[in-house]
């Protein structure tokens, strides 16, 4: 069944009752909670359940994560403001013991004038993390940055918080991709020390950003640097950090530079 004024698919309270399922992979979908479905029939333990991807306004219960013990990737999204979010459990996804890859995105009903991850914690095993619209403060960015198996991290839509971003020293250990897409960010202070494994570094959208600090050149294992639509500043810093290894006798960092510049 679909939602013709959101385009949003309901999906059938019968996959509480597929044990084998394995795999849950759509555009966009609703789906009842384990206490709707079947009228009282026999509800399923989906111990095989994987993936579970384009899910809006799913409540995570404790019901719930008992029922989908093994996730391992989740991809969900919320219609709501900070203040409605109570609900829906997003605080509970710690208990997601096997998951790996988690997308979390709002919608536009989001202003941008308040944090909608406060005091939320994430499962250690997590190694890929993906947020869009959601102000990310300086004491929730420390908390993703202590994930010890962390190695992707994207940042969409302003859920960077703040024109400064100074990662806490001994977080992002073995961060390899950092993504940050349209932020109000003007000054990273970061150097090898924050990210000792990072080998790709993206900006886009970053209009605000005046430079990326020369430091972020000595990360040892820093193979690409790419910018698109960010300041002149911006780019005329990453250049000057590609000379100055070189100069080094560094060869392997390459610069990507789309040229539209804001």
């Amino acid at each position: 069944m679909c939602d013709n004024t959101l385009g949003i698919v309901k999906l059938p309270s019968d996959i509480w009752k597929m044990p084998r399922l394995r795999h849950i992979w759509t555009r966009k979908c609703f789906l009842d909670y384990p206490s709707a479905a079947g009228n009282g029939e026999k509800i399923a333990l989906l111990e095989n359940l994987q993936t579970l991807r384009r899910v809006i306004d799913f409540k995570f219960t404790k019901k719930v994560l008992q029922m989908i013990p093994n996730l391992k990737k989740l991809k969900i999204g919320f219609h709501h403001t900070s203040a409605e979010l109570s609900p829906f459990c997003i605080d509970k996804f710690i208990h997601l013991h096997q998951l790996e890859d988690l997308n979390c995105f709002f919608t536009d009903k989001y202003d941008g004038n308040y944090h909608l991850l406060e005091n939320f914690h994430l499962p250690p095993t997590l190694k890929k993390l993906t947020l869009r619209c959601c102000r990310l403060s300086s004491k929730s960015m420390a908390i993703i940055g202590s994930l010890p198996n962390l190695e992707v991290l994207n940042l969409q839509h302003f859920s960077l918080d703040g024109s400064v971003w100074e990662p806490t020293e001994g977080n992002f250990l073995q961060l390899k991709v950092l993504y940050l897409y349209e932020t109000d960010l003007e000054h990273l202070k970061a150097d090898e020390t924050n990210f000792p494994c990072l080998q790709h570094l993206t900006f886009i959208g970053c209009s605000k950003l005046v430079e990326i600090p020369s430091a972020i050149g000595d990360i040892p294992t820093l193979q690409v640097i790419t910018l698109f639509e960010c300041s002149r500043s911006a780019v005329n810093s990453v250049k000057l950090i590609q000379e100055e290894q070189r100069d080094l006798g560094n060869d392997n960092l390459h610069i990507y530079d789309f040229r539209n510049y804001v």
